[in-house]
């Protein structure tokens, strides 16, 4: 570029670099590189580096003052340019703001209705999504959206036709399980009033049997009253035994004679074989009393045993009834659980019923 095509602000930086240029800069310095000071006594040398000091200085200021001026001027001329870029900008900013506000009106009102369009299309593809549900279709959005309305129509005359079907058959289940349900509940009440009738009928046999162990207790009690007072009067022949001759005394032992209590140590003789006879007759009579007394009951055992042998019997085969009852298998688990302790409740009834009977 020539001198003469330069601008004032350009010619005055050209004018800069041509007056300090940086090769005399680095003559001048080159010019001091060997000033050195020997010592602090070195007057001669410390003069020498002062001076250069002094003329490296003024040059650093006459560089920094050019500098100064040209920035100056360099700052006047931005504010100037800038100024001018305000004025011709704001002759034809106007214009191209309306514009761009067209573009931009333009572009928002295409966005729009893409975007009403987009939402139409979300409808209608919804609108057929809920339809197709309502029938358990079970299409995908993506398939929905993909049909055109007469694959659309067809594909929901099938689903309809299908799910019409579908509800025909669930209906028909669940008449079919409320059946079952209803009969399952048929049968439990049904099991559990047997059940029910089965404590009853086993708390009547145990009042029963009750009844009869305390009718028999006190049939027992009544013997042992009896055979405590033939102990004891037993008892009381023995201790006035106690006082009769040992022979005679053995004599009546061995012939189990009842003594009436005479002194039998102080008896005439003819009283004592009259005693004696008495004894032996007695013994006699009272071991064919015993043998008939033990046959008696005997037969009243049997008898006894005759009249109860048909509740026995009847017991028995109850019991056997219930072992052999058939239970229903439920797919329920709260059903199975009520059949498996109604089963374990009516064996453990069974089990006491049957034990009961053997023992009466």
């Amino acid at each position: 570029m020539s001198e003469t095509s330069l601008t004032p602000f350009q010619a005055e930086i050209q004018k800069f670099k041509n007056q300090i240029t940086s090769e005399s800069l680095f003559a001048l310095v080159e010019q001091y590189k060997d000033l050195k000071v020997a010592d602090v006594n070195d007057k001669a040398g410390l003069k020498a580096v002062y001076d250069a000091r002094q003329v490296l200085k003024k040059k650093r200021v006459e560089i920094e003052k050019a500098s100064k001026d040209i920035r100056a001027e360099a700052r006047q001329f931005d504010q100037d340019v800038r100024d001018q870029e305000k004025i011709l900008i704001g002759i034809i900013q106007p214009r191209e703001s309306e514009f761009k506000e067209i573009e931009e009106w333009v572009e928002e009102e295409k966005q729009r209705i893409a975007k009403q369009k987009r939402e139409e299309e979300d409808r209608l593809i919804q609108e057929r999504l809920d339809k197709l549900d309502a029938v358990e279709a079970g299409v995908d959005f993506v398939t929905v959206k993909g049909m055109t309305d007469e694959q659309f129509e067809e594909t929901l005359k099938e689903a309809t036709e299908a799910y019409q079907v579908t509800l025909k058959k669930r209906a028909e289940e669940k008449e079919l399980a409320e059946k079952k349900s209803a009969e399952e509940e048929i049968e439990r009440k049904r099991q559990l009033a047997e059940i029910s009738r089965l404590k009853e009928e086993q708390q009547r046999i145990a009042d029963e049997n009750a009844k009869k162990e305390a009718k028999l207790r006190e049939q027992q009690e009544e013997i042992d009253r009896q055979r405590k007072e033939i102990e004891d009067q037993k008892e009381r022949e023995r201790l006035q035994f106690e006082s009769i001759s040992t022979e005679r005394r053995a004599i009546l032992n061995s012939l189990n004679y009842e003594y009436n209590g005479t002194d039998l140590g102080f008896m005439q003789l003819r009283e004592w074989h009259k005693l004696e006879a008495a004894a032996r007759e007695a013994n006699a009579q009272r071991i064919i009393d015993q043998a008939k007394a033990d046959e008696e009951k005997k037969e009243q055992e049997r008898l006894r045993q005759e009249a109860i042998r048909p509740d026995k019997e009847k017991l028995i085969a109850f019991t056997n009834k219930l072992n052999a009852f058939s239970y229903p298998e439920c797919a329920n688990p709260q059903a199975a659980k009520i059949i498996k302790e109604a089963q374990e409740q009516i064996m453990e009834i069974s089990k006491e019923i049957y034990e009961q009977a053997k023992s009466l």
